[in-house]
């Protein structure tokens, strides 16, 4: 078993600080990118995230499982939406960086979705609440509507 040093390493486009194993990262460790629109602190595998760890960019940020880089398990996505200063939040299962499995959408207004993504597409039964109340069921087909049901109205003042 090679054993875990911990180092700062320099490349051409970030700054790694952490567990390495033969000068790649791996284990627990930070990594900045030089043009400061993203960074990544958590586990690394093979000098990939791997593990539990927290990404931002610019305009998201992502706190949850890697696989091999890439968004794998249980994780909660945030990001903007253009620059208004609102922002969506999923917290679910993901796959190759997409949503795939079960999950929760919360708009910042108040409204959430609630069922399944497939390939980063809703897919399968939706439960839409919005802000107000309203409870609409949504079944969809890779992202297409197929069906909609009013289940809870919300009277009007």
């Amino acid at each position: 078993m090679t054993k875990l040093e911990k180092k700062k390493l320099y490349f051409d486009i970030c700054t790694y600080e952490g567990e390495v194993k033969n000068d790649i990262p791996h284990g627990y460790g930070f990594i900045f990118y030089n043009d400061y629109i993203q960074s990544y602190e958590g586990e690394f595998k093979n000098g990939k995230p791997h593990g539990y760890g927290i990404r931002v960019y610019l305009s998201s940020i992502y706190k949850g499982e890697f696989k091999n880089g890439k968004y794998n398990g249980l994780g909660e996505l945030k990001w903007m939406l253009g620059y208004n200063g609102r922002h969506i939040t999923h917290f679910g299962e993901f796959k190759n960086d997409k949503r795939d499995g079960v999950g929760i959408q919360t708009n910042d207004n108040g409204s959430t979705l609630q069922g399944t993504w497939k390939n980063d597409e809703q897919h399968g039964i939706i439960i839409y609440t919005s802000a107000s109340g309203r409870v609409v069921k949504i079944d969809k087909v890779k992202g297409r509507t197929k069906k909609v049901t009013t289940i809870k109205k919300v009277k009007e003042v």
